[in-house]
Protein backbone atom coordinates (compact mmCIF):
# COMPACT_ATOMS: atom_id res chain seq x y z
CA UNK A 1 0.00 0.00 0.00
CA UNK A 2 1.34 3.67 -0.50
CA UNK A 3 2.55 5.65 2.17
CA UNK A 4 0.74 8.36 3.87
CA UNK A 5 1.89 12.00 1.48
CA UNK A 6 0.46 15.33 1.68
CA UNK A 7 -0.54 17.48 -1.17
CA UNK A 8 -0.18 20.70 -2.54
CA UNK A 9 -1.30 20.50 -6.02
CA UNK A 10 -2.13 22.96 -8.77
CA UNK A 11 -3.99 20.99 -11.96
CA UNK A 12 -5.08 22.78 -15.47
CA UNK A 13 -7.83 21.12 -16.71
CA UNK A 14 -9.05 22.11 -20.33
CA UNK A 15 -8.99 25.35 -19.31
CA UNK A 16 -10.11 25.70 -15.66
CA UNK A 17 -7.61 25.82 -12.98
CA UNK A 18 -8.86 23.98 -9.39
CA UNK A 19 -6.44 24.17 -6.64
CA UNK A 20 -6.80 22.42 -3.36
CA UNK A 21 -5.21 23.15 -0.20
CA UNK A 22 -3.32 20.99 1.74
CA UNK A 23 -4.71 17.20 2.33
CA UNK A 24 -3.70 14.13 3.69
CA UNK A 25 -3.63 10.46 3.01
CA UNK A 26 -3.36 11.03 -1.14
CA UNK A 27 -2.37 7.85 -2.56
CA UNK A 28 -0.61 9.47 -5.82
CA UNK A 29 -2.40 8.18 -8.64
CA UNK A 30 -3.80 10.90 -11.00
CA UNK A 31 -1.99 14.22 -10.65
CA UNK A 32 0.76 15.66 -12.03
CA UNK A 33 2.60 17.02 -8.74
CA UNK A 34 2.48 15.89 -5.14
CA UNK A 35 4.54 15.47 -2.10
CA UNK A 36 5.36 12.07 -1.06
CA UNK A 37 5.29 11.96 2.88
CA UNK A 38 7.63 9.56 4.74
CA UNK A 39 9.20 8.13 8.05
CA UNK A 40 12.09 9.97 9.72
CA UNK A 41 15.37 9.61 8.81
CA UNK A 42 17.91 10.44 11.41
CA UNK A 43 14.97 11.83 13.25
CA UNK A 44 14.35 14.04 10.05
CA UNK A 45 11.17 14.07 8.30
CA UNK A 46 12.16 13.34 4.77
CA UNK A 47 9.62 14.23 1.96
CA UNK A 48 10.26 13.60 -1.76
CA UNK A 49 8.74 16.52 -4.11
CA UNK A 50 7.76 14.82 -7.17
CA UNK A 51 6.17 16.61 -10.17
CA UNK A 52 6.24 16.98 -13.82
CA UNK A 53 6.08 20.02 -16.85
CA UNK A 54 5.88 20.36 -20.62
CA UNK A 55 9.53 20.42 -22.47
CA UNK A 56 10.35 24.07 -23.08
CA UNK A 57 11.85 21.84 -26.66
CA UNK A 58 9.20 19.18 -27.61
CA UNK A 59 5.66 18.52 -27.23
CA UNK A 60 6.31 15.19 -27.01
CA UNK A 61 8.31 15.25 -24.15
CA UNK A 62 8.03 15.73 -20.66
CA UNK A 63 10.42 16.51 -17.64
CA UNK A 64 9.86 14.60 -14.11
CA UNK A 65 11.21 16.56 -11.19
CA UNK A 66 12.47 14.64 -7.73
CA UNK A 67 13.52 16.61 -4.74
CA UNK A 68 14.66 14.66 -1.66
CA UNK A 69 13.60 17.71 1.30
CA UNK A 70 13.69 17.98 5.02
CA UNK A 71 10.06 18.44 6.13
CA UNK A 72 10.34 20.55 8.33
CA UNK A 73 13.03 22.71 7.21
CA UNK A 74 12.77 22.42 3.46
CA UNK A 75 16.45 22.04 3.15
CA UNK A 76 17.25 19.77 0.09
CA UNK A 77 19.76 17.05 0.68
CA UNK A 78 22.37 16.79 -1.66
CA UNK A 79 24.55 13.84 -2.91
CA UNK A 80 21.36 11.70 -2.92
CA UNK A 81 21.35 8.43 -5.36
CA UNK A 82 18.12 7.83 -6.56
CA UNK A 83 16.72 4.15 -7.78
CA UNK A 84 13.74 4.85 -10.26
CA UNK A 85 11.35 2.24 -11.57
CA UNK A 86 8.99 3.61 -13.71
CA UNK A 87 6.03 1.30 -15.25
CA UNK A 88 3.06 2.06 -17.70
CA UNK A 89 0.55 -0.57 -19.05
CA UNK A 90 1.90 -3.00 -16.75
CA UNK A 91 5.16 -2.72 -18.55
CA UNK A 92 8.64 -1.49 -17.24
CA UNK A 93 10.00 1.53 -19.13
CA UNK A 94 12.78 2.55 -16.73
CA UNK A 95 14.77 0.71 -14.25
CA UNK A 96 18.03 2.79 -13.48
CA UNK A 97 20.09 5.03 -10.92
CA UNK A 98 20.73 8.61 -10.90
CA UNK A 99 22.94 10.49 -8.90
CA UNK A 100 21.68 14.62 -7.92
CA UNK A 101 24.74 16.00 -7.17
CA UNK A 102 22.28 19.49 -5.41
CA UNK A 103 19.62 16.77 -4.74
CA UNK A 104 17.20 17.96 -7.38
CA UNK A 105 16.93 15.20 -10.47
CA UNK A 106 15.37 16.25 -13.91
CA UNK A 107 14.26 13.69 -16.56
CA UNK A 108 13.58 14.48 -19.40
CA UNK A 109 10.69 11.43 -21.22
CA UNK A 110 10.09 10.58 -24.69
CA UNK A 111 6.27 9.99 -24.58
CA UNK A 112 6.35 8.27 -27.63
CA UNK A 113 9.61 5.98 -27.38
CA UNK A 114 9.35 5.54 -23.53
CA UNK A 115 13.12 7.16 -23.00
CA UNK A 116 14.43 9.05 -20.36
CA UNK A 117 18.00 10.84 -20.26
CA UNK A 118 18.77 13.22 -17.32
CA UNK A 119 18.74 17.00 -17.79
CA UNK A 120 22.33 17.95 -16.00
CA UNK A 121 22.18 21.47 -17.92
CA UNK A 122 19.74 23.76 -19.93
CA UNK A 123 20.73 25.19 -23.60
CA UNK A 124 21.73 28.63 -22.89
CA UNK A 125 19.07 30.46 -24.17
CA UNK A 126 17.13 28.45 -21.18
CA UNK A 127 19.46 29.78 -18.34
CA UNK A 128 16.77 32.69 -17.56
CA UNK A 129 14.46 30.77 -15.15
CA UNK A 130 11.36 33.45 -16.82
CA UNK A 131 12.71 32.34 -20.49
CA UNK A 132 12.60 28.60 -19.77
CA UNK A 133 9.14 29.04 -17.88
CA UNK A 134 7.36 30.94 -20.83
CA UNK A 135 9.41 28.09 -23.70
CA UNK A 136 7.65 25.59 -21.46
CA UNK A 137 4.15 27.64 -21.42
CA UNK A 138 4.10 28.10 -25.34
CA UNK A 139 5.33 24.52 -25.81
CA UNK A 140 2.26 23.39 -24.37
CA UNK A 141 0.90 20.58 -26.53
CA UNK A 142 -2.94 21.56 -27.33
CA UNK A 143 -5.19 18.88 -26.36
CA UNK A 144 -8.40 20.01 -28.44
CA UNK A 145 -6.35 19.93 -32.10
CA UNK A 146 -3.07 17.66 -31.79
CA UNK A 147 -2.51 13.66 -30.92
CA UNK A 148 -0.67 14.06 -27.14
CA UNK A 149 0.48 11.26 -26.10
CA UNK A 150 -0.16 10.49 -22.14
CA UNK A 151 -1.45 8.53 -19.68
CA UNK A 152 -0.87 6.91 -16.13
CA UNK A 153 2.48 6.08 -15.28
CA UNK A 154 3.49 4.72 -11.98
CA UNK A 155 6.73 5.45 -10.75
CA UNK A 156 8.85 3.75 -7.22
CA UNK A 157 11.73 5.44 -6.06
CA UNK A 158 14.01 4.51 -3.85
CA UNK A 159 16.40 6.85 -2.09
CA UNK A 160 19.83 5.01 -1.74
CA UNK A 161 22.09 7.72 -0.24
CA UNK A 162 21.66 11.21 1.10
CA UNK A 163 24.60 13.84 2.14
CA UNK A 164 26.68 12.03 0.39
CA UNK A 165 27.47 9.26 -1.56
CA UNK A 166 29.38 7.42 -0.01
CA UNK A 167 26.66 7.49 2.97
CA UNK A 168 24.34 4.50 1.77
CA UNK A 169 21.39 3.95 3.81
CA UNK A 170 20.46 0.94 5.79
CA UNK A 171 17.21 0.69 4.41
CA UNK A 172 16.68 2.15 0.92
CA UNK A 173 13.79 4.95 1.53
CA UNK A 174 11.13 4.12 -0.55
CA UNK A 175 8.29 6.08 -2.62
CA UNK A 176 5.18 5.17 -4.78
CA UNK A 177 3.37 7.19 -6.85
CA UNK A 178 1.72 7.87 -9.92
CA UNK A 179 1.93 11.16 -12.44
CA UNK A 180 -1.13 11.42 -15.18
CA UNK A 181 -0.56 13.01 -18.00
CA UNK A 182 -3.28 14.33 -20.15
CA UNK A 183 -3.67 12.44 -23.85
CA UNK A 184 -5.91 13.18 -26.75
CA UNK A 185 -6.44 11.33 -29.85
CA UNK A 186 -8.24 11.63 -33.09
CA UNK A 187 -10.70 9.12 -34.94
CA UNK A 188 -11.99 9.87 -38.72
CA UNK A 189 -15.49 8.25 -38.40
CA UNK A 190 -17.21 7.55 -42.50
CA UNK A 191 -21.19 8.30 -41.76
CA UNK A 192 -23.73 8.01 -44.14
CA UNK A 193 -25.24 11.28 -44.25
CA UNK A 194 -22.32 13.62 -43.33
CA UNK A 195 -19.39 11.98 -44.97
CA UNK A 196 -16.28 11.71 -43.53
CA UNK A 197 -16.43 13.19 -39.45
CA UNK A 198 -13.58 14.02 -36.99
CA UNK A 199 -14.20 12.67 -33.26
CA UNK A 200 -11.56 13.23 -30.39
CA UNK A 201 -10.75 11.83 -26.83
CA UNK A 202 -9.17 13.55 -24.37
CA UNK A 203 -8.20 11.66 -20.72
CA UNK A 204 -6.92 13.40 -18.39
CA UNK A 205 -6.25 10.49 -15.95
CA UNK A 206 -5.29 7.46 -17.44
CA UNK A 207 -5.59 6.79 -21.52
CA UNK A 208 -8.42 6.05 -22.70
CA UNK A 209 -8.97 3.44 -26.03
CA UNK A 210 -11.07 1.58 -27.98
CA UNK A 211 -13.12 4.25 -29.26
CA UNK A 212 -15.90 3.51 -31.19
CA UNK A 213 -19.54 4.98 -32.80
CA UNK A 214 -22.56 3.02 -33.39
CA UNK A 215 -24.37 4.79 -36.33
CA UNK A 216 -27.88 3.47 -35.65
CA UNK A 217 -27.58 3.76 -31.96
CA UNK A 218 -25.88 7.11 -32.47
CA UNK A 219 -23.87 5.62 -28.95
CA UNK A 220 -19.98 6.79 -28.31
CA UNK A 221 -17.72 3.76 -26.42
CA UNK A 222 -14.68 3.83 -24.95
CA UNK A 223 -12.57 1.80 -22.29
CA UNK A 224 -9.80 2.62 -19.93
CA UNK A 225 -7.97 1.20 -17.14
CA UNK A 226 -8.40 1.35 -13.68
CA UNK A 227 -6.77 0.10 -10.55
CA UNK A 228 -9.16 1.20 -8.10
CA UNK A 229 -6.93 3.34 -6.18
CA UNK A 230 -7.08 4.22 -2.01
CA UNK A 231 -8.60 7.44 -1.65
CA UNK A 232 -10.63 9.33 1.09
CA UNK A 233 -13.01 11.85 0.60
CA UNK A 234 -10.95 14.62 1.71
CA UNK A 235 -8.23 13.69 -0.97
CA UNK A 236 -10.48 15.63 -4.07
CA UNK A 237 -10.23 12.77 -6.56
CA UNK A 238 -11.50 12.14 -9.57
CA UNK A 239 -11.38 11.46 -13.05
CA UNK A 240 -11.77 13.76 -16.16
CA UNK A 241 -12.41 12.09 -19.86
CA UNK A 242 -13.74 14.23 -22.68
CA UNK A 243 -15.50 13.67 -26.06
CA UNK A 244 -15.11 15.96 -28.99
CA UNK A 245 -17.76 15.44 -31.09
CA UNK A 246 -17.86 17.38 -34.76
CA UNK A 247 -20.14 20.50 -34.80
CA UNK A 248 -20.67 19.40 -38.50
CA UNK A 249 -21.85 16.25 -37.26
CA UNK A 250 -25.95 16.80 -36.79
CA UNK A 251 -26.67 13.39 -35.50
CA UNK A 252 -25.12 14.12 -32.27
CA UNK A 253 -26.02 17.99 -32.48
CA UNK A 254 -27.28 17.67 -28.70
CA UNK A 255 -27.67 18.95 -25.05
CA UNK A 256 -28.55 16.20 -23.14
CA UNK A 257 -26.67 12.71 -22.94
CA UNK A 258 -26.60 9.61 -20.68
CA UNK A 259 -24.05 8.68 -19.76
CA UNK A 260 -22.74 5.26 -18.65
CA UNK A 261 -20.23 3.25 -16.71
CA UNK A 262 -19.99 -0.29 -16.94
CA UNK A 263 -23.70 -0.51 -17.71
CA UNK A 264 -24.31 2.16 -14.17
CA UNK A 265 -25.98 5.42 -15.02
CA UNK A 266 -23.38 8.24 -14.30
CA UNK A 267 -25.26 11.36 -15.89
CA UNK A 268 -26.04 12.44 -12.52
CA UNK A 269 -22.17 12.99 -12.56
CA UNK A 270 -20.38 16.25 -13.02
CA UNK A 271 -21.28 16.17 -16.49
CA UNK A 272 -21.77 18.62 -19.06
CA UNK A 273 -21.83 19.37 -22.77
CA UNK A 274 -19.66 22.46 -24.08
CA UNK A 275 -20.44 24.39 -27.29
CA UNK A 276 -17.94 27.04 -27.18
CA UNK A 277 -15.50 25.07 -29.13
CA UNK A 278 -15.68 25.86 -32.94
CA UNK A 279 -14.79 22.65 -34.50
CA UNK A 280 -16.54 20.79 -31.68
CA UNK A 281 -18.85 19.88 -29.28
CA UNK A 282 -16.96 19.20 -26.05
CA UNK A 283 -18.42 16.78 -23.58
CA UNK A 284 -17.35 16.46 -20.32
CA UNK A 285 -17.51 13.16 -17.94
CA UNK A 286 -15.71 14.23 -14.61
CA UNK A 287 -16.31 10.67 -11.94
CA UNK A 288 -15.97 12.52 -8.28
CA UNK A 289 -14.45 10.08 -5.29
CA UNK A 290 -18.34 9.47 -4.18
CA UNK A 291 -19.14 7.61 -7.49
CA UNK A 292 -15.85 5.29 -7.44
CA UNK A 293 -17.20 4.33 -3.95
CA UNK A 294 -20.87 3.48 -5.30
CA UNK A 295 -19.14 2.16 -8.45
CA UNK A 296 -17.19 -0.65 -6.50
CA UNK A 297 -20.04 -1.31 -4.17
CA UNK A 298 -22.24 -2.14 -7.47
CA UNK A 299 -19.19 -4.04 -9.81
CA UNK A 300 -17.59 -5.96 -6.95
CA UNK A 301 -18.37 -9.79 -7.35
CA UNK A 302 -18.45 -12.45 -5.04
CA UNK A 303 -15.22 -12.86 -4.31
CA UNK A 304 -14.46 -8.73 -3.87
CA UNK A 305 -12.63 -8.30 -7.13
CA UNK A 306 -13.43 -5.29 -9.26
CA UNK A 307 -12.94 -5.02 -13.40
CA UNK A 308 -9.57 -3.49 -14.54
CA UNK A 309 -11.10 -1.80 -16.93
CA UNK A 310 -13.76 1.47 -17.07
CA UNK A 311 -16.10 0.88 -19.88
CA UNK A 312 -17.79 4.00 -20.67
CA UNK A 313 -21.16 4.56 -22.99
CA UNK A 314 -22.26 7.88 -23.85
CA UNK A 315 -25.74 8.36 -26.18
CA UNK A 316 -28.30 11.15 -26.81
CA UNK A 317 -30.96 11.05 -24.27
CA UNK A 318 -33.80 12.37 -26.81
CA UNK A 319 -32.73 11.77 -30.30
CA UNK A 320 -36.27 13.95 -31.36
CA UNK A 321 -35.16 16.81 -29.07
CA UNK A 322 -34.83 20.43 -30.48
CA UNK A 323 -31.40 20.91 -31.46
CA UNK A 324 -30.23 23.79 -28.67
CA UNK A 325 -26.62 25.69 -28.65
CA UNK A 326 -25.05 28.83 -28.17
CA UNK A 327 -23.94 31.31 -30.52
CA UNK A 328 -20.53 32.31 -30.41
CA UNK A 329 -19.55 34.69 -27.30
CA UNK A 330 -22.25 32.88 -25.57
CA UNK A 331 -25.22 35.45 -25.76
CA UNK A 332 -27.84 33.63 -27.08
CA UNK A 333 -29.19 30.36 -27.21
CA UNK A 334 -30.87 28.77 -30.24
CA UNK A 335 -33.74 26.33 -30.41
CA UNK A 336 -34.09 24.71 -33.62
CA UNK A 337 -36.17 21.84 -35.16
CA UNK A 338 -38.72 21.25 -38.35
CA UNK A 339 -41.15 19.40 -39.64
CA UNK A 340 -41.59 17.14 -41.20
CA UNK A 341 -38.90 15.33 -39.24
CA UNK A 342 -36.94 15.00 -42.52
CA UNK A 343 -36.13 17.85 -44.43
CA UNK A 344 -36.97 16.31 -48.42
CA UNK A 345 -35.67 17.58 -51.70
CA UNK A 346 -38.89 19.13 -53.33
CA UNK A 347 -40.82 19.69 -50.69
CA UNK A 348 -41.90 22.47 -47.97
CA UNK A 349 -40.43 22.06 -44.42
CA UNK A 350 -41.08 24.54 -42.29
CA UNK A 351 -38.82 25.67 -39.43
CA UNK A 352 -39.64 26.57 -35.73
CA UNK A 353 -36.78 28.73 -34.00
CA UNK A 354 -36.66 29.45 -30.26
CA UNK A 355 -33.99 32.70 -29.41
CA UNK A 356 -33.37 32.81 -25.44
CA UNK A 357 -31.45 35.60 -24.47
CA UNK A 358 -28.85 34.23 -21.56
CA UNK A 359 -28.24 37.15 -20.04
CA UNK A 360 -32.17 37.32 -18.80
CA UNK A 361 -31.79 33.59 -17.54
CA UNK A 362 -32.75 32.32 -20.58
CA UNK A 363 -36.20 34.37 -21.58
CA UNK A 364 -37.40 34.31 -25.20
CA UNK A 365 -36.72 37.78 -26.59
CA UNK A 366 -37.61 40.21 -29.66
CA UNK A 367 -34.12 40.33 -31.90
CA UNK A 368 -32.41 40.74 -34.92
CA UNK A 369 -31.36 37.81 -36.64
CA UNK A 370 -30.07 36.63 -40.40
CA UNK A 371 -30.90 32.78 -41.38
CA UNK A 372 -29.74 31.05 -44.19
CA UNK A 373 -29.65 27.91 -45.59
CA UNK A 374 -26.76 27.10 -47.71
CA UNK A 375 -25.85 23.95 -49.91
CA UNK A 376 -22.26 23.65 -50.23
CA UNK A 377 -21.36 27.46 -50.65
CA UNK A 378 -24.78 28.29 -52.74
CA UNK A 379 -26.90 29.98 -50.51
CA UNK A 380 -30.18 28.48 -50.82
CA UNK A 381 -32.70 30.38 -48.79
CA UNK A 382 -32.32 33.64 -46.38
CA UNK A 383 -34.53 35.37 -44.27
CA UNK A 384 -33.76 39.17 -42.28
CA UNK A 385 -36.07 39.56 -39.13
CA UNK A 386 -37.07 39.98 -35.64
CA UNK A 387 -37.99 37.23 -33.86
CA UNK A 388 -41.32 37.13 -32.35
CA UNK A 389 -42.10 38.36 -29.06
CA UNK A 390 -41.81 36.39 -25.39
CA UNK A 391 -45.74 35.39 -25.52
CA UNK A 392 -45.58 33.43 -29.24
CA UNK A 393 -42.16 32.21 -28.21
CA UNK A 394 -41.26 30.12 -31.97
CA UNK A 395 -40.63 31.67 -34.46
CA UNK A 396 -41.68 30.23 -37.72
CA UNK A 397 -40.21 30.33 -41.45
CA UNK A 398 -41.33 28.20 -44.75
CA UNK A 399 -38.72 26.94 -46.52
CA UNK A 400 -39.59 24.75 -50.08
CA UNK A 401 -36.37 22.64 -50.25
CA UNK A 402 -35.41 22.63 -54.18
CA UNK A 403 -35.81 19.79 -56.50
CA UNK A 404 -32.07 19.40 -57.43
CA UNK A 405 -30.79 19.80 -53.35
CA UNK A 406 -30.01 16.55 -51.30
CA UNK A 407 -27.09 15.41 -49.09
CA UNK A 408 -25.81 17.85 -46.14
CA UNK A 409 -26.79 21.26 -45.60
CA UNK A 410 -25.73 23.85 -43.09
CA UNK A 411 -28.48 25.64 -41.42
CA UNK A 412 -27.05 29.45 -40.22
CA UNK A 413 -27.76 32.30 -37.75
CA UNK A 414 -25.59 35.44 -38.10
CA UNK A 415 -25.43 38.60 -36.34
CA UNK A 416 -28.26 37.69 -33.60
CA UNK A 417 -29.26 41.05 -32.40
CA UNK A 418 -26.44 43.03 -34.13
CA UNK A 419 -23.64 40.99 -32.28
CA UNK A 420 -20.55 40.48 -34.86
CA UNK A 421 -19.87 37.59 -32.95
CA UNK A 422 -23.59 35.75 -32.02
CA UNK A 423 -23.27 33.22 -34.80
CA UNK A 424 -24.13 29.55 -35.14
CA UNK A 425 -24.21 26.88 -37.49
CA UNK A 426 -26.67 23.63 -37.89
CA UNK A 427 -25.87 21.08 -39.61
CA UNK A 428 -29.00 18.97 -41.41
CA UNK A 429 -29.32 16.35 -44.37
CA UNK A 430 -31.93 16.59 -47.03
CA UNK A 431 -32.87 13.26 -48.54
CA UNK A 432 -33.39 12.86 -52.15
CA UNK A 433 -37.58 12.92 -53.21
CA UNK A 434 -37.84 9.28 -54.26
CA UNK A 435 -41.03 10.53 -56.18
CA UNK A 436 -39.90 13.72 -57.87
CA UNK A 437 -38.37 11.05 -61.07
CA UNK A 438 -38.41 7.81 -62.36
CA UNK A 439 -35.26 6.58 -62.84
CA UNK A 440 -34.63 4.79 -66.15
CA UNK A 441 -31.26 3.18 -66.88
CA UNK A 442 -30.39 1.93 -70.46
CA UNK A 443 -29.99 -1.48 -70.97
CA UNK A 444 -26.52 -1.60 -72.26
CA UNK A 445 -25.56 -0.07 -68.56
CA UNK A 446 -27.00 -3.53 -67.37
CA UNK A 447 -24.82 -5.48 -69.28
CA UNK A 448 -21.86 -2.66 -68.81
CA UNK A 449 -21.90 -3.43 -64.64
CA UNK A 450 -23.10 -7.78 -65.43
CA UNK A 451 -19.43 -8.15 -67.19
CA UNK A 452 -17.46 -5.52 -64.57
CA UNK A 453 -18.86 -8.42 -61.90
CA UNK A 454 -17.45 -11.19 -63.48
CA UNK A 455 -14.06 -9.15 -63.75
CA UNK A 456 -14.56 -9.43 -67.52
CA UNK A 457 -14.18 -5.34 -68.24
CA UNK A 458 -11.56 -3.18 -66.26
CA UNK A 459 -13.21 -0.53 -63.73
CA UNK A 460 -12.52 2.23 -65.65
CA UNK A 461 -14.65 0.80 -68.65
CA UNK A 462 -17.29 0.41 -65.70
CA UNK A 463 -16.19 4.02 -64.40
CA UNK A 464 -17.62 5.22 -67.67
CA UNK A 465 -21.19 3.91 -67.77
CA UNK A 466 -21.30 5.82 -64.23
CA UNK A 467 -19.99 8.74 -65.91
CA UNK A 468 -22.62 8.48 -68.38
CA UNK A 469 -25.41 7.92 -65.87
CA UNK A 470 -24.19 11.58 -64.29
CA UNK A 471 -24.50 13.32 -67.46
CA UNK A 472 -27.56 12.28 -67.94
CA UNK A 473 -28.85 13.38 -64.56
CA UNK A 474 -29.88 10.07 -63.52
CA UNK A 475 -27.32 9.70 -60.96
CA UNK A 476 -26.74 13.31 -58.81
CA UNK A 477 -23.88 14.53 -57.69
CA UNK A 478 -23.96 16.58 -54.64
CA UNK A 479 -23.00 20.20 -54.09
CA UNK A 480 -19.42 20.83 -53.83
CA UNK A 481 -18.71 17.16 -55.13
CA UNK A 482 -17.75 17.78 -58.67
CA UNK A 483 -14.20 18.94 -59.58
CA UNK A 484 -12.58 19.61 -63.32
CA UNK A 485 -10.64 16.80 -65.17
CA UNK A 486 -10.36 13.53 -65.24
CA UNK A 487 -12.69 11.10 -62.73
CA UNK A 488 -10.75 9.24 -59.80
CA UNK A 489 -12.19 5.35 -58.97
CA UNK A 490 -11.83 3.58 -56.12
CA UNK A 491 -14.25 0.72 -55.97
CA UNK A 492 -15.21 -1.39 -53.11
CA UNK A 493 -15.55 -4.89 -53.36
CA UNK A 494 -19.21 -4.57 -52.62
CA UNK A 495 -20.16 -2.95 -55.31
CA UNK A 496 -19.01 -5.46 -58.12
CA UNK A 497 -21.58 -8.08 -55.85
CA UNK A 498 -24.21 -5.01 -56.04
CA UNK A 499 -23.73 -4.45 -59.62
CA UNK A 500 -24.03 -8.41 -60.28
CA UNK A 501 -26.90 -8.33 -58.17
CA UNK A 502 -29.08 -5.19 -60.40
CA UNK A 503 -27.62 -6.64 -63.67
CA UNK A 504 -29.85 -9.57 -62.60
CA UNK A 505 -32.86 -8.40 -61.00
CA UNK A 506 -31.80 -8.49 -58.05
CA UNK A 507 -31.58 -5.29 -56.57
CA UNK A 508 -33.58 -2.32 -57.75
CA UNK A 509 -32.68 0.43 -60.14
CA UNK A 510 -33.36 3.14 -57.35
CA UNK A 511 -31.46 0.91 -54.69
CA UNK A 512 -28.32 0.75 -57.04
CA UNK A 513 -28.04 4.37 -57.72
CA UNK A 514 -28.52 5.11 -54.34
CA UNK A 515 -25.09 2.99 -53.57
CA UNK A 516 -23.66 5.24 -56.35
CA UNK A 517 -24.13 8.33 -55.20
CA UNK A 518 -23.63 7.21 -52.03
CA UNK A 519 -19.86 6.28 -52.83
CA UNK A 520 -19.69 9.71 -55.06
CA UNK A 521 -20.47 11.46 -51.39
CA UNK A 522 -17.91 9.64 -49.53
CA UNK A 523 -15.03 10.31 -51.83
CA UNK A 524 -15.01 6.96 -52.97
CA UNK A 525 -16.07 8.12 -56.84
CA UNK A 526 -14.29 11.18 -57.08
CA UNK A 527 -15.88 13.04 -59.96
Amino acid sequence: MFSNKKLFLILIISGFIITTAQVTNVFGHGITSEILQFETLDEQGVSLNLYSSTSPTDQKHREIFFKLTNSETDEVFKEVTFLIKASADGKTILENSFQADDGILILDMDMINYTFSKIVQRDSELDDPNKLKKAKMLNIPNLLSSEVPGGLYEFKIKVLTTGSYSNELDEPLVFESGLSFPSSEFFEINTPNYGMQEFGLIGYYDKPYDFNYDLDTRAITFSMPYSWPEHTKEDTFFVHNEILIPQSFGDLRYENFSAYVNGIDQTESVFNVDFALEKHLQVHLVTMWEQFNELSEKLEDENGNLPSVLEYLFVPTDPDAPFSSLTHGGRYRINLSWEPEEIVSGSETKFFIEILDIYTKDKPVPTDYHFTVLYGDEEIFHKSDISTDPVTKTTELDFLVPDDVSGPITIRFENLGGGIFSNLDFPAVVNQNEVTQEIIIPDWVRNTANWWSLSQITDQDFAKSLEYLIQENIISVPQGTESEGQSETQMPSWLRKNAGWWSQGLLSDEEFVKSIQWLITNGFIKI
